[in-house]
């Protein structure tokens, strides 16, 4: 942490902002006291997934800064951001786990048959037969999920099962 990091800390936790050059100063006036032990382990390290987050959270609230806890906690930034972002969107239902069902739904999405497809006359019905009809050829599930990647992105299923656009605007 920066010296100006620690004084915004000691400014949010006992309501007074002390200067940064004083609070260098006497961290380094006196010897360094003998280490203590660690409030929080490192990410990966403790086994609640809601315990990890929670703590991201309250090293955040405290005024630590985003590349502070990511060092702290021995983790990336954007695990940082992400957390907080859900955090903030979500509030405490965003510390847990969610389900994996929408990575297991996008992965089955190009071959499964679509309700779209079901009127199609020339036999294609899913995206997978449609393309490979299209292009004459058969492409791997890797190649298939690069193509239609941006798709993964403006989509997510709801809790009841339903497809939902992310930020979706209607333009008239």
């Amino acid at each position: 942490m920066s010296w100006r990091e620690i004084a915004e800390v000691c400014y949010i936790r006992y309501a007074r902002r002390p200067d940064h050059k004083s609070v260098k100063h006497i961290a380094t006036s006196s010897p360094p006291s003998p280490l203590q032990t660690r409030r929080y382990q490192p990410w990966h390290q403790i086994p609640d997934p809601a315990e990890r987050k929670l703590a991201v959270i309250r090293l955040h609230s405290e005024g630590w800064s985003i590349a502070s806890i990511a060092a702290y906690m021995q983790t990336t930034r954007p695990t940082i951001y992400a957390t907080l972002q859900r955090w903030a969107k979500e509030g405490v239902a965003g510390l847990e786990e969610k389900s994996q069902a929408h990575q297991v739904w996008w992965a089955n999405y190009n071959t499964e048959h679509h309700y779209a497809y079901r009127e199609r006359q020339d036999g294609r019905r899913s995206p997978a037969e449609v393309l490979r009809g299209m292009l004459g050829r058969t492409y791997p599930p890797e190649v298939l999920s690069r193509v239609l990647h941006a798709t993964q992105f403006t989509r997510h299923l709801d809790r009841h099962g339903y497809i939902r656009f992310n930020n979706w605007r209607i333009f008239g």
